[in-house]
This record gives structure tokens, sequence and C-alpha cells, in this order.
């Protein structure tokens, strides 16, 4: 998907990095144009490369980034999360540190999403009083394997949960105290997280992620926040407000669809989002400039995730 995106809005791909040589053997029939490698330092140097997609296993990401990191001119986009744990993720955006990179958290280019946040900057709600959100999926409901549902590299937090913690402190910045409850159902990881975060401003609210809720074939990623001046619900097809107005017995009342805010593309595959992502890193690429969410967004987040794992084996 990155391949295609990237072939759209650039000069092109000209070159991947597999290590399974019967897909690198495959591959090459069908793109006769791209040169195939099987180690990423081999590649960076021998390639005239503006720039990387990382796009391996999590637990891939820190090794890989390791031997890019000698690469200064090269801008890097790595898929979501950024590592395993903090520590990892820290030491990452550390030695990237003033580099055009991006994680892949693409729920910040989607419109409703993006429009919220505006909003919030406004404070067009006035003193936020609580939130409630979520991240569900109808995906796993027997034992699986692969290292997607393994401990210390899976579990739904850490696959599917870190697109909701990172729009969370986007809009919000980075909780004072975090409780947590988790449970492990069909995965060793967890496939269930309840969480309740406190903030400095006073806000509090909570998120629960799931892949194992029934009737969401598509990811569901849905934040409902409450104000002094009114309230805002915000998910990947609309942003709903109600707004109370001075003089006005029922509130002020609007809803946004995303087909109506997206802005049009030039290359569709998925959703928008990704198409709007990956024209934003390549712009900042050719421009060398800073991009966000960057390196030391998603430390951030696996911060965040790695205080609710640790919360979570508490008693409640």
């Amino acid at each position: 998907m990155h391949a295609a995106i990237a072939n759209a809005l650039s000069e092109g791909v000209v070159s991947i990095c597999e290590k399974d040589r019967l897909l690198s053997t495959l591959a090459s029939k069908v793109l006769p144009k791209v040169q195939f490698y099987d180690d990423p330092v081999e590649m960076v140097t021998k390639e005239n490369l503006d720039a990387v997609y990382v796009t391996t296993p999590t637990h891939t990401h820190v090794p890989i980034l390791e031997k890019l990191a000698s690469q200064t001119g090269l801008g890097v986009f790595c898929e979501k999360p950024l590592a395993e744990s903090c520590d990892k993720a820290t030491y990452i955006a550390r030695i990237f540190e003033g580099r055009t990179v991006m994680v892949g958290f693409q729920k910040r280019f989607s419109s409703p999403f993006l429009r919220g946040k505006e909003l919030l900057d406004k404070q067009v709600l006035g003193d936020l009083s609580f939130f409630r959100s979520h991240c569900y999926l109808t995906d796993v409901f027997g034992r699986r394997r692969g290292w997607r549902y393994e401990k210390g590299t899976g579990g739904v937090l850490l696959d599917l949960g870190v697109h909701l913690a990172d729009i969370l402190l986007w809009y919000f910045g980075e909780p004072k105290v975090v409780k947590s409850v988790k449970r492990a159902i069909y995965s060793e990881g967890e496939d269930y997280v309840h969480s309740v975060l406190r903030f400095n401003t006073g806000l509090v609210g909570s998120m629960e992620v799931c892949w194992s809720v029934r009737n969401h074939r598509l990811p569901e990623l849905h934040i409902e926040i409450s104000g002094k001046k009114g309230t805002m619900v915000i998910n990947d097809d609309y942003l709903h407000i109600e707004r109370d107005k001075e003089n006005l017995t029922t509130p002020e009342v609007a809803r946004f669809h995303k087909q109506a805010m997206t802005p049009s593309v030039n290359f569709l595959l998925a959703d928008p989002e990704y198409t709007l992502e990956s024209r934003a890193f390549l712009e900042s690429v050719s421009l060398e400039q800073k991009c966000r969410p960057d390196f030391n967004d998603a430390a951030k987040v696996n911060r965040l995730v790695d205080t609710i794992h640790r919360e979570a084996k508490k008693d409640i």
C-alpha cells in the first residue's frame, strides 16, 4: 500500500529490501525496474534514496532504524508503533533528533479527527470536563499465532490501541494519572484494555480497546468529549458538535461528515488519510523540514502504553 501511494506521489519506488528470497524473486518479475536487496544498509548505500518506508514487524523496527541512522540525508517513515517499549522508542527518537521522520499514525490526517483538533484548540467547548473513547474491531475470537498476539511484541493495545492513544495525547497532552485493567482471552498478549486517565488540567476520561467485539468489521475509533459549553463526538465517519448558545433554549447542532471534509487526493488506496499522510511526509522530505507525528510523538505513545500495562498489573 505504501509503495503504491509513494509511486503516485513521487518519482517512484526504486528499491525494496525483502529478506524472503521467494517473495523478492516473484516481485522482481512483476517490478522489473525495482532493485531488490536483502540488507537495508546495502540498499541505502548503493541507491540514491530520498526516503525509506519501514513497514516490518514492530520488534524489527529498532535494529533496522539503528542501521539507517547514519544516513543523515535520508527521510524515514516508520509504521506504528515505533518500538515495543518506551525505552527503545525514546532511544530511536534521540538518535534521529532533528531529522525528517514520521510514524504511521494516519488518523491525524483523517478529516473528522483533524477538525476535532482544530475545534479543541479554539476552545469551542470551553473548559473540558470528561471524555469517553474506544477502539473496537471484530477480529480475534480464537487462538492466534504470530508476533501481533504475543506478549511483549503485540497485544491489542500495542497493535490497535496506539491509534487511539496517539489521538488522545494529541488532543489533551500526557496524562498525570493512569489506572488500568486488561484481560487476555485468546492471545498471549491482551485482547481487552480499559484505562482511566487524569490530566493536570483536571480533565478525566476513559479509553477502551478490544479486538474481540462483534459487529465491527472495520476498526472503529470513537471519542466523546464534554465541556462546559457543549459536547463533541468524533469518529471515523463524522464529527458531531452541540454547543450551548446564549438566548437559545436548544443547543446549536452541527454534523460534518468525512466525505464532505476530506480533500481530494490524486491516488486513492484504502482510506484517503493514508495518501494525505504520505503526501505530508514526502513534501517534508523534499523541503528538508520536520513533520508530525514524529519519533518523539511516537515515544510518548509508547510511554502511555507501558504505563497502562504496568498499572494493569496492580489490583483494582
